[in-house]
């Protein structure tokens, strides 16, 4: 956490993208193999494949009903070149979200790229208006995390799904004053 906390030491100057999807189509190159893990309606699959040619998707979620590759990442035989955790990991305790990071690190290839998101926990309502969060995380306890389960943070970035206008007016008036 302190690593990440002297690498990138103010949140408000992290750059900032539309949707944590859009992050993992650009980790994502044509022919990538993606795992989608607590994939819940496999939303990711149409928003990779519109942009990734020859995207190989798997989902990983433990939904019966919802169509997936694997229920648990104990089922995984597969390698992959990149893995997308979004959403999810503030749903556990923190000794299990610390396990699922490591259990997605043994299913990357060397090399590989984890895609990782949770709720800004500083911003009020988005961690706290779902019962079912957990485990708040800030971004450098999140770096942290993942750099515990094995993982090397090559970037941190927030996401902001919000029309233009003020999308525009946040990052290009408010961010600076703030």
């Amino acid at each position: 956490r302190r690593a990440a906390a002297s690498r990138w030491p103010d949140l408000f100057r992290l750059p900032v993208w539309k949707s944590p999807g859009r992050a993992v189509a650009a980790a994502c190159a044509p022919g990538t193999r993606l795992l989608d893990v607590g994939a819940g309606p496999r939303t990711l699959e149409a928003v990779v494949a519109a942009r990734v040619p020859d995207l190989v998707y798997r989902s990983c979620d433990p939904d019966p009903a919802g169509g997936h590759d694997f229920r648990d990442l104990a089922e995984v035989r597969e390698s992959f070149d990149v893995a997308a955790c979004l959403e999810v990991i503030e749903h556990l305790p923190l000794d299990e979200g610390v396990d699922l990071l490591r259990r997605i690190h043994r299913v990357l290839r060397p090399g590989g790229t984890l895609v990782c998101s949770t709720p800004d926990v500083f911003t009020p309502g988005r961690f706290c208006r779902d019962a079912t969060h957990r485990t708040p995380f800030a971004w450098d306890e999140l770096a942290g995390v993942c750099a515990l389960a094995g993982f090397t943070v090559e970037a941190l970035a927030r996401t902001w799904n919000a029309p233009a206008i003020p999308r525009a007016f946040r990052l290009w008036v408010a961010a600076p004053i703030h």
